[in-house]
């Protein structure tokens, strides 16, 4: 509530009625009749007084707004009809209806949610209002998406498209728009994708089918002729001359899926000819940069704007191109990382049968079914021949008039230009380069001036094109040479521009390298971009004095280091794009900083506030500079935070033991002097120890975790500190668990972080939940359904779980149905894996006990075969204990309880208080846990439930 610079929050109003009472006078469209007033805010059973009662409510709404200037009639009105706001006063659902209208603050107008309305409140007056709310939200989504699309904006719109699905999940407009949105960028694997997905959903949910509406949609995006979000094959200056003979071979070649490898020494055109083939393709074009074999197919998935996280990069460009047809993608420079990428291109052709790939390499791959072309020098000059129809002489000519010159033939001319290609031995990148020269000097100077070196012509030719360079632009062509892949002029003029170049000359210079064919530039696009040749960046490379490389390095360093916010831990969203344009460069650095070239405290610096980039891009690389950049490397003050980041990372791919020990070493080294990131680090020990069924370890790592915490006054580290301890404690059993949520909550409650609480409350339900602190459960219970009364959300998950064991305990067999269906259907569709075997196992009781003896056994079935998808085994434990509850006198009944004791006594797991575990016979032998779960999932289908076990399953422990 505000009024100018005045304001006064929700809670200050006072309790629920005048809080109703103001809302339900801002929804209405004029004066709002005091009886229906009254039914408003007493839910339909107003008091006998209820008229003096309802103005008391509003006497008291007044005062409170007083001392903003919106007391007495300036706000609150009341009218012979009842009451009223002022006819000056703006609601927030006035001006978005306004706002929408306009096409204004349309941003904002998509983030509006419906359950923001009196979220305590479900009282059917509301359910028009918030209609009209998610109505605007969808509309201003809409508008939003199609804007975006038009402008060519496809982040935006598949952004917005992805966040309106997710609050609407089952409107098939909401999923056609996504549709749209990436057909319209030309990701036809995600319209396939969104499409499957909208189809399943609809099935599983509703029984139906898309309608054709939306089949249109899709088959529209899949035929769409958008520009494509895969790299595109760059775009060639200059004729091309010659090669024809070749062009046909290799255009013939590409009509059939499979491997081809262009072939040849540095210079000799395989680029420019593989370019000249894929145009007019559907083809992605992949320069590879990376210089190491296991970067090669990171690489590729990142070039391709595909999201790795931890998953395999291969498998992932797989996934993206197989439904996708016939497509070409197209390898560059696999030299550069030969064996990663025939095992890349291994995998490929295995999984897309209708893949074609060209490479480009100076060997073949060596690939099963691999077809080579062989590039060889253009054709020599033979005496008594015509010049002019010689190819090399063609290019030569072709190159020299597209820079402005001009050879005038006569036969002293001829034997020059005969001697000048003879120099460049057929190769196409020497022709270019003598060809640049040629529009400033004569062909006898030239000749003249340039070495004769039979054993190596092209660095010959180069030597010759570097040699007139002035000492500004000879500075600025070696210094490209530390940057990888194209590049814009921002990262190239804070890389090469110091006290000996200017950077206001560096546009003019690299003109200047590019009319001398030193450098290419790529000027489709809204920004240029520049890049060396292979064999010219070698060369430059080996022009660098190691004080220059130094300097280069570290004002590259820098530039990246600009990029990335003081903030560690801030989610990379605001910077991903950033990087991955410049990715070839980072790796440049990193591999320096390996290498020695560059300060390797500085690249630990730049690998650790890389690491939440490589956790949502690729995991795989991040451990692959981290690891490297660690190994045998002296202790820096950087050393303990790059642990630290390897160590999550590790966490992230399933890699419990290393974690555990990076981790581990990350903990002694920031103790004292990054006390926040040993505290985080100390969580994720916590977490891991756990999972390893290493108890007491875990406990003392989150202990000490909150500890530090608690003395850095962190208020977000503590919350997750506690909540931690909370839960490895609840684990275990220990009452004291229960203690530690409500010191967390206590903390959000102390913040006023409503929506810290909401995210931690359903955490400590669970947690008092499991250690048989039920009247905190239940009170916590309360507090959490009216912070998440619907949607899906894994939040909900977990509250909704533990309401059912609640409700267990408290035999409401309907209500733990109930929660339980509920979390159930909506951790399956949001595939929470995790959380299913509990889910399941706590449905199945439930059933049971209300008689549902078929429904019952196949939840049981289901939380087993969660139990065993993932990769640690105690969540077996209560699948088996509920299967020989629902079939107490099954033949296997002692050895499954045998080996869920044995599974909870690995991991010092006890059985939740509410649910203490059956005994058996103390003799029979425990299985495997693969064992067990085939035994267990037989006897749940081959058993019959008596008719008389209605209530097996609930055993109630006593409030806490």
């Amino acid at each position: 509530m505000t009024n100018g610079d005045l304001k006064l929050s929700g809670l200050e109003l006072g309790g629920r009625r005048a809080r109703v009472a103001l809302v339900a006078l801002a929804l209405a469209d004029g004066p709002l009749p005091a009886e229906r007033l009254a039914d408003i805010i007493w839910a339909g059973a107003p008091p006998p007084t209820w008229q003096p009662a309802l103005r008391g409510v509003i006497r008291a709404l007044r005062t409170t707004l007083s001392p903003i200037g919106l007391g007495h009639q300036q706000l609150i009105t009341t009218e012979p009809a009842g009451y009223a706001l002022h006819p000056t006063a703006q609601t927030d659902l006035r001006i978005a209806r306004r706002d929408l209208e306009n096409h204004t603050e349309l941003d904002t107008l998509t983030k509006l949610n419906p359950d923001d309305l009196l979220p305590q409140e479900d009282a059917a007056w509301l359910r028009a209002h918030r209609e009209a709310i998610d109505h605007i939200r969808s509309r201003a989504a809409e508008i939003v998406i199609t804007d975006a699309i038009t402008r060519g904006d496809h982040t935006t719109a598949t952004r917005t498209a992805r966040d309106l699905l997710e609050h609407r999940p089952l409107d098939e407009p909401a999923h056609r728009l996504l549709i749209t949105a990436l057909g319209a960028a030309g990701d036809r694997t995600g319209a396939v994708r969104a499409y499957e997905h909208c189809r399943t959903l609809l099935a599983e949910q509703l029984g139906i089918d898309p309608s054709t509406e939306t089949v249109a949609v899709y088959l529209h995006a899949l035929r769409s002729e958008a520009p494509s979000t895969s790299p595109r094959v760059p775009l060639q200056p200059g004729a091309f001359v010659g090669r024809q003979r070749e062009q046909r071979e290799l255009e013939t070649a590409l009509h059939d899926p499979g491997l081809v490898t262009l072939t040849g020494r540095g210079g000799i055109g395989k680029s420019r000819l593989a370019a000249k083939a894929s145009t007019g393709r559907q083809a992605a074009w992949i320069t590879v940069t990376a210089q190491d074999d296991e970067l090669a197919a990171s690489q590729v998935a990142l070039d391709l704007r595909l999201t790795l996280g931890d998953a395999d990069p291969a498998t992932a460009i797989a996934d993206h191109f197989a439904p996708l047809g016939r497509t070409l993608l197209v390898l560059d420079a696999c030299e550069n990382a030969g064996d990663g990428v025939a095992s890349l291109v291994s995998q490929l052709l295995q999984s897309c049968p209708n893949l074609t790939i060209l490479a480009t390499s100076r060997s073949a791959l060596g690939v099963d079914g691999e077809r080579v072309l062989r590039l060889n020098p253009l054709h020599p000059i033979h005496p008594g021949t015509d010049l002019l129809t010689n190819p090399q002489v063609q290019l030569l000519l072709h190159r020299v008039a597209e820079g402005g010159g001009r050879i005038t033939f006569d036969d002293g001319m001829s034997s020059l230009i005969s001697a000048l290609c003879q120099r460049c031995a057929g190769l196409p990148l020497a022709l270019e380069l003598i060809a640049a020269q040629l529009t400033v000097m004569s062909p006898a100077d030239l000749l003249e001036e340039l070495a004769d070196a039979p054993s190596d012509r092209l660095t010959a030719v180069l030597e010759h094109s570097y040699a007139p360079l002035r000492d500004d632009e000879a500075a600025v062509f070696r210094r490209l040479s530390v940057l990888r892949g194209p590049v814009g002029l921002p990262l190239i003029r804070s890389v090469v521009s110091d006290a000996d170049v200017q950077p206001v000359r560096v546009i003019r210079i690299l003109r200047e390298l590019t009319d001398r064919a030193l450098l290419t530039v790529d000027r489709e696009g809204p920004r240029w971009r520049y890049q060396l040749d292979d064999d010219i960046q070698t060369f430059a490379t080996t022009k660098l004095t190691p004080g220059e490389q130094q300097a280069a390095f570290g004002r590259l360093a820098d530039t990246i280091r600009s990029l990335l916010p003081d903030n560690a831990t801030a989610t990379p969203t605001g910077f991903a794009d950033a990087i991955a344009e410049l990715g070839g460069s980072v790796r440049s650095l990193l591999a320096a900083a390996v290498d020695g070239c560059v300060n390797r405290e500085r690249g630990l610096e730049i690998a650790f506030r890389l690491h939440r980039y490589w956790a949502a891009t690729n995991v795989s690389e991040g451990i692959f500079w981290l690891s490297r950049l660690l190994e045998h490397a002296p202790e820096t003050p950087w050393t303990g935070l790059a642990n630290f980041a390897h160590g999550f990372l590790s966490y992230w791919t399933g890699d419990a033991e290393s974690a555990l020990r990076i981790l581990d070493t990350a903990v002694r080294q920031l103790r004292g002097i990054h006390d926040d990131f040993a505290a985080r680090a100390l969580i994720y020990l916590g977490g891991i120890a756990d999972d390893l069924d290493r108890g007491a370890e875990a406990v003392t790592y989150v202990k000490e975790s909150v500890a530090v915490a608690d003395r850095l006054g962190e208020h977000n580290l503590y919350v997750g500190a506690a909540m931690g301890v909370g839960s490895v404690l609840a684990e275990r059993g220990d009452p004291a668990a229960a203690d530690f949520a409500l010191a967390a909550l206590g903390a959000c409650r102390r913040r006023a972080s409503s929506e810290q609480l909401a995210s931690a409350l359903p955490t400590a339900v669970m947690i008092s939940w499991q250690v048989g602190a039920l009247p905190q459960a239940r009170e916590l219970l309360a507090e959490g359904l009216t912070l998440h009364p619907d949607g899906r959300r894994i939040a909900r998950v977990v509250l909704l779980t533990a309401g059912c064991g609640i409700s267990l305990a408290d035999r409401d067999v309907a209500q733990a149905i109930s929660l339980g269906r509920t979390a159930d259907e909506i951790a399956t569709t949001l595939g929470v894996e995790r959380e299913l075997p509990l889910v399941r196992a706590l449905l199945a009781r439930a059933l049971h006990a209300g008689g549902h003896r078929r429904d019952a056994t196949d939840r049981a079935i289901a939380a087993i075969r969660a139990a065993r998808a993932l990769t640690y085994d105690h969540p077996l434990a209560l699948c088996l204990e509920t299967t020989t509850l629902l079939y107490p006198g099954s033949p296997g009944r002692d050895r499954l309880l045998a080996t869920a004791a044995e599974l909870r006594a690995r991991g010092d797991r006890p059985a939740p208080a509410t649910l203490p575990a059956p005994t058996g016979s103390p003799d029979a032998e425990p299985m495997s846990a693969e064992e067990a779960a085939a035994l267990a999932i037989s006897t749940l289908l081959g058993g019959q439930i008596g008719t008389d076990q209605h209530t097996n399953g609930i055993l109630i422990a006593p409030d806490r």
